[in-house]
């Protein structure tokens, strides 16, 4: 396992074992932060994040309540509107319908939200159109685990086996060009364009410009309406594709 996600997760673990890293150690860090344990109602409940730089398009969240338990990761691109759009509204809409359990219809109105943001703001801010966001948030209700995913953030859970060894378990699937899956599906959706799944600037990216397949906006990928031109600072050319939601 990477030593960075060792210490990422014993930052939320009491546990005493070799693998513990200084708690306050790690707050130092000016890229990394953490949260206490929080009392919830199936045990405690802890929080650490490694920034990947000082300027940020990634945001994180969390709510502890008394029957649920809420963490979102959103893994902003070409800037933080998306992400911060996600931070703002997404965890209001999914306690809206939450009796519902449909996890994939706060993905839905997400998307078509920010979109919209897009479309109004198009003629003062054109450059709206390149901004997208993974996201991937779990929901722990009544004693179940519920986890929604879109783009390659990766959700997984770890554990102390009787040796103290800490296990880690990845549950979500990357929704990326890397994955094989996803390069299958992205071949069977367009059958006649060779260059759906292509390697370029050192990955294999979505026809040759994204390396994730499903995210939230990305509007210059997904409608006519925002075709690249010469006036957004991006040189690569693009293809309108199906989006993959």
């Amino acid at each position: 396992m990477f030593q960075w996600l060792t210490n990422l997760l014993c930052a939320c673990t009491t546990n005493t074992s070799k693998n513990t890293v200084d708690i306050n150690e790690f707050d130092e860090d000016p890229l990394g932060w953490s949260r206490d344990l929080l009392e919830h109602r199936l045990g405690e409940f802890s929080m650490a994040a490694v920034k990947a730089n000082d300027v940020m398009e990634d945001h994180s969240q969390f709510d502890v309540g008394k029957k649920a338990l809420f963490v979102g990761i959103y893994d902003g691109q070409n800037g933080a509107e998306a992400s911060n759009f996600l931070i703002t509204n997404l965890f209001e809409n999914l306690m809206r319908i939450i009796q519902e359990n449909i996890l994939r219809q706060v993905v839905d109105e997400m998307e078509e939200l920010f979109m919209t943001d897009v479309e109004e703001g198009n003629q003062q801010q054109p450059e709206l159109a390149l901004v997208g966001s993974s996201c991937l948030f779990c929901i722990v209700w009544r004693g179940r685990l519920y986890i929604a995913n879109v783009g390659d953030s990766r959700a997984v859970i770890g554990s102390l086996d009787p040796f103290d060894r800490l296990n880690v378990r990845q549950l979500v699937e990357d929704h990326n060009a890397r994955n094989r899956h996803i390069k299958k599906e992205l071949k069977k959706l367009h059958p006649k364009d060779p260059t759906i799944v292509t390697y370029n600037f050192d990955a294999w990216r979505v026809g040759g410009i994204s390396e994730v397949s499903r995210c939230i906006g990305n509007a210059y990928l997904k409608r006519a309406l925002f075709t690249l031109t010469s006036s957004f600072a991006i040189s690569r050319t693009c293809n309108i594709f199906k989006s993959l939601k």
